[in-house]
């Protein structure tokens, strides 16, 4: 009896030591990268012991949980509503989320706990001391235990599928038919909004990995996954209220593309290449609606140098199920042949520069960090990457040398909006998510040629739309 009690107590021991190491490790992390790495800038062997298991943390882009970027750059916090108010007389001051909108330091200990909070919930989960390794250790035993893990039922959509074919695609549950009304009913007013103002509009949806016609699922998969039956929803919604659009599902169809071979394994997006194909299609579009006069060589693979990195790309899917159900893939650099000179700003990152696409438009510093730690993380290797606003200006005279396009744009913009302003005198991008001014403040003041909102199918719902289109003054 005394020799089991003593067994229960050294595993109690042993169990709260395990506690007490994870709450050290998670307030050394958080004041290693908040104070360190984040206001002082050191990267020396201290961090680097204490990132072991996660290279990202001390020096690389830490993706859609990060509240900066620190591959060199500055990262300022801009006051948008400030620069680019909304109009109180047409707001109204019912709605919450408009009064959060005028009165924000009513909310300030709100939003600072918030902020605080989410800190702490990415610091004891993702970015927890050995996460990864235990998160692989664990996927290793279910296949050894021959256990389904997925997405089978669950109506989450973080979820990862293992789709036959062998890639890896998020799980969409489906949007209620009110929440697409309103998705629809405030695109057209924003529409009407550009069309009072002569501005060609265009909603461009980017589709999803799981083509529509041959989705790779299994049945019970298949039964709880929404996203093309999401965008058609949508497409059907716009029609009836005939408003632009572009679905691009459609057009890969028509181009007869090897549509798996267009999205990275273990990630959700277009790779560089597809997106090089898709900048060409939106162009031919913004030609016959915005009067636009594009070159399409611009958008032909033979006028860039194609740089395969082999094994460098390790996308957020494959990262979430680890290397116990996934493998690196191959990853191609894409540079121009022509001649290029562009003046490209990023007022949250504090990034002004002037010269050739590879040193303004794409961060060939971020890509070769990756490849050199193996972290996989090739994918954000532009210089924007769903930061609120970028400018970028063609300095080399195009054949739209006077024309300047808005896109507001999730990460499937990536790579897409680069090749674009190679034959545009000017692009202004916006992430809304990131943007918390006024988009038609924005409007006003850059007078743009043309607007596109393009995004993917998987953002339909996490916008939050509802709250997001009246925030962002769209009526």
């Amino acid at each position: 009896m005394r020799k089991s009690n003593q067994i229960k107590t050294i595993v109690s021991y042993f169990m709260i030591g395990i506690l007490m190491f994870f709450m050290l490790s998670i307030f050394v992390r958080f004041f290693t990268r908040q104070i360190l790495v984040k206001r002082l800038g050191i990267d020396n062997a201290f961090t680097a012991f204490v990132f072991f298991d996660n290279v990202n943390m001390e020096t690389a882009d830490l993706g859609v949980h990060a509240e900066d970027n620190s591959d060199g750059y500055t990262n300022v916090t801009i006051n948008w509503e400030q620069r680019y108010p909304f109009d109180a007389k047409s707001m109204d001051h019912t709605d919450p989320v408009l009064t959060f909108t005028l009165l924000p330091q009513d909310n300030r200990y709100v939003r600072i706990f918030n902020s605080l909070k989410e800190k702490v919930d990415v610091y004891s989960s993702d970015l927890l001391a050995g996460q990864s390794y235990i998160a692989e250790l664990s996927y290793r035993y279910n296949n050894l235990m021959n256990w389904k893990w997925g997405a089978s039922g669950a109506d989450d959509d973080s979820t990862i599928i293992y789709m036959e074919n062998g890639y890896l695609t998020y799980q969409q549950p489906q949007v209620p038919e009110e929440d697409i009304a309103e998705i629809a009913d405030s695109l057209k007013d924003f529409e009407g909004y550009l069309i009072d103002k002569n501005i060609p509009f265009l909603y461009v949806n980017a589709g999803s990995k799981v083509n529509p016609i041959n989705k790779q699922l299994s049945a019970l998969d298949e039964s709880n996954e929404y996203t093309n039956e999401n965008g058609d929803a949508l497409q059907a919604a716009l029609d009836a209220r005939n408003v632009n659009y572009l679905d691009m599902r459609q057009e890969m169809l028509t181009a007869d593309l090897d549509w798996y071979g267009s999205y990275y394994k273990t990630d959700h997006h277009w790779t560089a290449e597809t997106g090089l194909w898709a900048a060409g299609v939106i162009a031919q579009q913004l030609n016959e609606v915005a009067g636009m006069n594009f070159d399409m060589t611009y958008f032909d693979e033979s006028s860039y140098d194609m740089i395969i990195h082999e094994d460098a790309m390790f996308g957020g899917q494959g990262q979430t199920v680890t290397k116990a159900n996934a493998e690196f893939e191959n990853f191609t650099e894409i540079q121009p042949k022509f001649t290029t000179d562009f003046y490209v700003q990023i007022p949250t990152k504090s990034f002004e520069a002037q010269g050739e696409y590879r040193n303004t438009l794409y961060d060939r510093d971020h890509l070769q960090k990756c490849i050199k730690n193996g972290n996989g993380g090739v994918y954000s290797s532009t210089r924007w990457t769903n930061d609120a606003v970028a400018i970028i200006k063609n300095n080399i005279v195009t054949d739209n040398h006077d024309k300047k396009l808005l896109i507001l744009s999730d990460s499937f913009g990536y790579y897409l909006n680069t090749y674009l302003a190679c034959d545009i005198g000017e692009i202004d991008i916006i992430h809304p998510m990131a943007f918390d001014g006024s988009i038609r403040s924005y409007v006003e003041k850059m007078n743009p040629d043309a607007v596109i909102v393009l995004y993917c199918e998987r953002n339909i719902k996490p916008i939050d739309w509802s709250d997001y289109l009246s925030q962002f003054d769209f009526r």
